[in-house]
């Protein structure tokens, strides 16, 4: 037994080493772990390669990632993404191609200012819907991205509904049609109650819908004095659920055969109600996929609603058209003919006979030719399409007035909702090119600016409006805007876009901030020089008389014109969509300025027709400020250039535009130095290249406007370059004296700040550095803008005396402090402080010693 039992011992033991020695003859690197109970065998150790570790897992070696280059294929293992990794090799590291913003798509593929990186691709973040602060951060209903945030913006949609009301009214009256025939009609289909609310709220009344089940849950949610509209085909089975569901409806537009009429009919006088309207649906467009009778059949059903349905009052046309009909009016002709036809047989008068055709991109054209009824269907769209269709951005196969539907607004509406490619172009008209009336070149001049219209916003008086904003409209248009200045601006402006009449593509200059204390914003702008118009005055002299054989507003073309700004005489904003231009009372226009520095660049040009120099007096300054104010948008300034002080037209002029991010210039630490007797806070700037006066506070919008005014005439008066920002929606005013002209004349600018080419005008003392060289701007440092915008600042000595002028002229003295204690050595970011010239610069420029210097442009 003894012996059976060793025997046995020795038959296992002799087995477990054959299969040991088996298993390591197959593979050198798969132990099996199926010992005896001694485990008599040990794992062997394996050594992990120094770049690859644990392929089969998918993990990483940590060591590795300075090390990708001897392995690429090291960076696609990381999370185990293999052939679908976003991982690459770049500079040595691995890195991500999909959300890094260096790196982004690509190695060394930086995305520009104000984008990042999302899914390798470049996207805004400041102002796109669909991106909001970060990648695939969609805003929700009813919200705007604006600077990255989502806010929820009250009548966001109301206001798109009254710009296109307002454009609807403004396409009648073109054709003499009384405006109030036209309906505007929203189409809610898809889209939440919340949505519909607020241009309830508005004070609109009027909706459509496209789906049965959508109208009979909305309608109940809503008020019952809404007139709903059913648009399209409806099923005849469909009638009594319509009818019992929405016992508000007003019309039906989609009548296409007298089954669905007789269904209709009989719900109507089963439910008791009153008559009900419906107008019978004609394919126009011939297409199978369209609902809707022949043309050669209207005539007939139109017979059957109007002689065997008494419940239904047969009140017109209506026709869905081709998907794009914008070039062509054939399919609203034939809806046209076919009401001649309907009204000749049964005896209608074609004044009293509705016509429901137009939508998004075609509805002018449908007014023109007689529509009573505009479907608008994205007007109330809140995601962009992706790519292409109604909706979508004009770069990606929306139309223009897609847009300004899909912008929406608010107290920061179209703070660039999205940013648009801009149409490039070289506009520029030639004598005689035009076959037009007058000159030929439909410019401002008294050859051609009879019959001239434009819309006209009159802001409310600040000075007599209270805690509670009243916003009326003129006759001319009844429904009135609600925060309605931005929206005009930027939709007129896109309109521009979108014609062609910019020089250069502004949106597709790079722009980022220097990194630095200060956050100069560095824009390269390499077309602006180049197409800019050419300076045509002294550069010596402040004032200057103005010279009709120069360039001037009054010979820009008339469609560079967006409208009449004027402050109004009360407490209510008031606008006219179409009023004349007026020479005997000569209009504030507001124009866009065609070599952009940023979007929705444009200029103010006070009463136009009266070729004022370029100078500051009280009235224009007031006008500038209550732009800034009624724009009620921090990122919207006004600035302004004096003669000497890069002003390249002597034509009286402000320039304003939107950029969503502070100036350094607002920054700057100030400190104060008195306060007037109209309560205005005058301060100075301190640690900032360009000694600079800061002018707020004040009993009135007007006190601190013409205390501001006072110290710029006394710089004219006095032969003083400078420059205005006004900052805070009208509420802080900077004013900086520059002498960087007569230094230049002087040969006293370095050569190095020379070959940038940049001149230091409202902008660039502001912070905003626009920059004409690629290297300059590859370049960019703080230190260098610094020492360009140094060179264009008054010495500490003729600073003091300039502001002792201004404040003469203002009429107060150093009340508080003495001024000579509130001057301070500024210095650079490098801890230098700026060395004083040997000259005092900034004083009276004399004509003899710089009569012929010009400054480079």
């Amino acid at each position: 037994m003894a012996l059976v039992k060793l025997l046995l011992s020795i038959a296992i033991t002799t087995a477990i080493t054959i299969a040991v020695i088996t298993t390591r003859t197959n593979t050198t690197t798969t132990i099996i772990r199926e010992y005896t109970s001694f485990d008599a065998l040990r794992t062997p150790t394996i050594r992990p390669s120094r770049f690859l570790a644990q392929k089969e897992v998918g993990e990483r070696n940590p060591n590795a990632a300075d090390h990708c280059n001897k392995d690429p294929k090291i960076c696609g293992l990381n999370g185990g993404g293999g052939s679908n990794s976003t991982m690459t090799c770049c500079n040595n590291k691995c890195i991500d191609v999909a959300s890094d913003d260096d790196n982004c798509g690509a190695c060394k593929n930086k995305c520009k200012f104000s984008q990042t990186c999302c899914r390798g691709l470049c996207v805004y973040v400041a102002y796109d819907k669909r991106h909001c602060g970060q990648c695939n951060h969609p805003c929700e209903l009813g919200e705007l991205c604006v600077y990255g945030l989502s806010p929820a913006v009250e009548a966001t949609v109301a206001t798109a509904l009254r710009s296109v009301i307002l454009r609807a009214r403004k396409a009648a009256e073109q054709v003499g049609r009384d405006p109030e025939r036209v309906r505007v009609l929203p189409v809610s289909k898809t889209k939440p109650v919340s949505l519909i609310r607020q241009i309830y709220d508005a004070g609109h009344r009027c909706f459509g819908e496209n789906y049965v089940q959508e109208i009979i849950e909305k309608a109940p949610q809503l008020p019952d004095d809404i007139e709903w509209h059913f648009v399209g085909h409806l099923q005849s089975n469909k009638a009594k659920t319509l009818l019992t569901g929405v016992p508000n409806l007003a019309m039906v537009h989609g009548v296409d055969g007298e089954k669905v009429a007789n269904h209709l009919d009989r719900a109507v006088s089963n439910l008791g109600r009153h008559p009900l309207k419906v107008l019978v649906q004609v394919n126009t467009s011939g297409e199978v996929s369209k609902s809707g009778i022949e043309p050669s059949s209207v005539v007939e059903l139109a017979r059957h609603v109007k002689q065997h349905c008494p419940n239904l009052v047969f009140s017109g046309l209506m026709t869905i058209g081709m998907p794009d009909y914008t070039s062509t009016p054939e399919n609203f002709r034939t809806l046209s003919n076919c009401r001649a036809d309907v009204c000749k047989a049964l005896g209608m008068a074609e004044d009293q006979f509705e016509l429901s055709m137009g939508m998004s991109g075609d509805f002018e054209l449908a007014i023109e030719m007689g529509s009573t009824n505009v479907r608008k269907g994205c007007l109330i769209e809140t995601n962009p399409l992706p790519h292409g269709g109604r909706g979508a951005l004009p770069s990606e196969g929306g139309s223009p007035s897609d847009l300004l539907f899909l912008a929406g607004g608010g107290s920061i509406f179209n703070l660039f909702s999205f940013r648009v490619p801009t149409v490039v172009s070289n506009y520029q008209k030639d004598d005689g090119a035009d076959d037009s009336v007058g000159c030929g070149r439909n410019c401002l001049g008294a050859c051609c600016i009879n019959g001239a219209r434009l819309p006209l916003y009159a802001c409310k008086n600040m000075e007599k409006s209270g805690a509670v904003e009243k916003l009326v409209i003129s006759n001319e248009a009844k429904e009135p805007p609600v925060a309605f200045l931005e929206s005009l601006v930027l939709g007129e402006w896109e309109d521009r876009f979108q014609r062609g009449l910019f020089r250069y593509d502004v949106t597709a200059c790079e722009t980022k901030v220097i990194p630095g204390k200060y956050g100069f914003v560095a824009q390269l702008n390499e077309g602006r020089h180049l197409k800019k118009r050419p300076t045509e005055f002294r550069v010596d002299k402040v004032l200057q008389s103005f010279d009709g054989s120069k360039f001037n507003f009054t010979k820009v073309g008339q469609e560079e014109l967006l409208f009449q700004f004027e402050a109004g005489e009360d407490a209510q904003v008031q606008f006219f969509p179409c009023m004349p231009l007026d020479p005997e009372n000569s209009p504030s226009v507001v124009a866009i300025n065609v070599s952009p520095i940023e979007y929705g660049h444009v200029l103010l040009i006070p009463r136009v027709l009266d070729c004022l120099p370029q100078r500051i007096d009280h009235k224009s300054l007031l006008l500038a400020v209550h732009m800034a104010a009624e724009a009620a948008n921090p990122y919207f300034r006004l600035g302004y250039n004096s003669l000497g002080a890069f002003a390249t037209i002597n034509h009286l002029h402000f320039q304003a535009y939107y950029l969503a991010m502070p100036f350094p210039l607002e920054k700057a630490p100030s400190k104060k130095i008195t306060t007037t007797v109209r309560s205005v806070k005058i301060s100075e700037l301190l640690s900032y290249p360009v000694r600079s006066l800061l002018f707020e506070g004040g009993s009135s919008m007007q006190e601190l406007s013409d205390t501001v005014s006072d110290a710029c005439v006394c710089l004219q008066n006095n032969n003083i370059p400078f420059n205005i920002l006004i900052s805070d929606c009208g509420r802080q005013i900077f004013l900086m004296p520059q002498c960087y002209a007569e230094k230049q004349a002087l040969g006293e600018v370095s050569p190095e700040v020379l070959e940038t080419q940049v001149n230091p005008a409202v902008w660039e003392i502001s912070g905003h550095m626009v920059l004409k060289r690629k290297e300059d701007y590859e370049g960019a440092s703080e230190d260098n803008a610094w020492r360009l915008l140094a060179e264009a600042s008054l010495s500490e000595e003729r600073f003091k005396e300039v502001t002792a002028l201004a404040f003469e002229a203002i009429g107060c003295s150093n009340q508080e402090e003495d001024l000579e204690g509130t001057i301070v050595h500024q210095k650079n970011p490098s801890g230098n402080v700026n060395q004083k010239s040997n000259r005092t610069h900034g004083g009276p420029i004399t004509n003899g010693t710089t009569a012929e210097c010009i400054v480079l442009q």
